[in-house]
């Protein structure tokens, strides 16, 4: 064998490895966010319906659109920190289920209530992170507020 046939199956080998490592880190990692975020949902979730405001359809999404139909909602919760409160937020889902309510006017919610009120600027992010017990990435891939047949896709729980 020649040594640049040797070195081309080291080569190889090393990319089969690395592309491997990196589904593995990317599964474990995807198993410890689900894992963190039922625990949040279980202890801090609520479930409520809040009325659609308005509706909007893309017809693409990914990082930076992050839903194929966006809700703009209004619901009342129970603050953390000034008793009941309005809230107005965007609910984005890919769910296709959820043009359903669009009859109704209201769309089932399940929502972390101090992720509102640091939403709101009511508390600190600081705060917020001491309140659920956990740090997480609110810029992206954190959802707090979410349409309730959608709890699936981001906890181990089936149905809230």
């Amino acid at each position: 064998m020649s040594m640049g046939f040797i070195l081309l199956i080291i080569g190889l080998s090393f990319w089969i490895l690395f592309v491997i490592f990196i589904f593995l880190k990317s599964y474990i990692d995807n198993r410890k966010k689900r894992k963190i975020m039922t625990e949040i949902f279980m202890k801090y979730g609520v479930k409520t319906n809040a009325k659609i405001s308005d509706f909007t359809e893309n017809y693409t999404y990914g990082r930076y659109i992050p839903g194929k139909y966006n809700y703009y909602i209004k619901f009342q919760y129970n603050s953390t920190k000034c008793g009941t409160s309005t809230c107005n937020y965007m609910l984005p889902t890919n769910n296709p289920k959820s043009k359903d309510y669009l009859k109704s006017e209201e769309i089932p919610i399940i929502y972390i209530p101090a992720h509102i009120d640091y939403y709101k600027g009511l508390i600190s992010r600081k705060e917020f992170f001491s309140y659920i017990g956990h740090k997480l990435n609110l810029d992206y891939d954190c959802w707090l507020v979410i349409f309730a047949q959608d709890i699936s896709l981001f906890t181990n729980i089936n149905e809230f």
